[in-house]
């Protein structure tokens, strides 16, 4: 086929629209996490900017290495590696780039591995940066979830804000450890000159992601295209704003390519900001008219009411410009999930 994985032709050509490849010739990138949303759509924007004509090796690591070759075939090296166990990279991978993207990302996950989630997340930092040359650029894959619920004079919310957590709380463990993977990074800089590169997704969403992943948008969405109702699990009146993969992952390519060492990006996108039961009425129109419910549940507890990424720093520094709009966003994702459905 002509590229690997989940993403389609289009969301590929949107990734690397504009990405400057110049960096990564003959760069060698361990991509964590590869299986996943956002790891698997960094590698496979890197292996479409290769058959673009930009040299460069593709390592996609994973505890999952039947998936992964599922994923990218023979496109990638596959590497196993199960970051929640202690390890250290083998010296024949010798990467001189990295993404760590690996981690649980979704309340169920994180909830349910809450001390995998701190493991991966930590420790994986310190095994991947061990085996890079001096200098190497290595983008961290943070959340904006270290925000907590800000005020809404805080919202939409700049890099430099600074959350109060409380280190004890059930979704501490993902949060706390995101918190702790961006001060290590900062760490790593000063003390090994690490080109240290930290993002921060919000609400990103996309093929990539399994229906039952339990973040709202695939809630919503699985629910329609299967005619269930869509439930929510709040009154409604939380508010968000969706980055859809492509304008995602197209910034994260620009982070890791050109970005200033020791920074942090907020990726998502600020404009609409929509409340919950606003998006289950856009998700009744766009993929299928279903009948909207109310209901709660335990992960919800917790949840900021508010939350939406200030990318004027994104827009200053990359010229970022996210292109797809919520409705088109929903059908690609909803298409990705009844993909699923007939593959299964």
């Amino acid at each position: 086929m002509d590229h690997p994985g989940f993403l389609s032709a289009a969301d590929l050509a949107e990734s690397i629209d504009g990405v400057d490849g110049a960096v990564f010739r003959n760069a060698r990138v361990l991509v964590t996490g590869a299986g996943g949303c956002l790891g698997g759509a960094i590698a496979e924007a890197l292996l479409a900017l290769r058959r673009g004509g930009v040299p460069l090796e593709v390592l996609a690591a994973g505890r999952d290495v039947a998936a992964l070759r599922r994923h990218f075939g023979d496109a990638a090296r596959l590497v196993p590696l199960d970051l929640a166990r202690p390890v250290v990279l083998p010296d024949d991978l010798r990467p001189t780039m990295a993404v760590h993207a690996a981690s649980p990302a979704s309340p169920r996950d994180y909830l349910a591995r809450p001390v995998d989630t701190l493991q991966i997340n930590a420790a994986g930092i310190t095994a991947i940066a061990s085996a890079l040359p001096r200098g190497a650029r290595m983008l961290y894959f943070s959340s904006g979830e270290i925000y907590g619920s800000p005020a809404s004079a805080h919202v939409p919310t700049p890099e430099s804000y600074a959350a109060a957590s409380d280190p004890l709380s059930e979704r501490a463990c993902y949060v706390e450890a995101k918190r702790h993977g961006e001060a290590l990074m900062a760490a790593w800089q000063r003390q090994h000159g690490l080109h240290a590169l930290i993002a921060r997704p919000i609400h990103v969403y996309g093929p990539g992601l399994r229906p039952d992943d339990g973040r709202v948008i695939c809630d919503f969405v699985a629910n329609a295209i299967a005619g269930r109702p869509i439930r929510m699990l709040s009154d409604g009146s939380p508010r968000r704003s969706f980055c859809y993969l492509s304008d995602a992952t197209r910034l994260l390519l620009r982070i890791l390519a050109s970005g200033a060492a020791g920074e942090a990006w907020n990726v998502g996108r600020d404009a609409p900001l929509i409340s919950i039961a606003e998006l289950a009425a856009q998700v009744a129109q766009a993929v299928a008219p279903v009948a909207i419910e109310r209901g709660q549940a335990a992960h919800a507890t917790g949840s900021p009411q508010q939350s939406c990424p200030d990318m004027a720093k994104a827009r200053r520094d990359f010229a970022y410009a996210p292109r797809i709009a919520l409705d088109e966003g929903l059908r690609r994702l909803a298409a990705s999930f009844r993909e699923k459905r007939h593959a299964g």
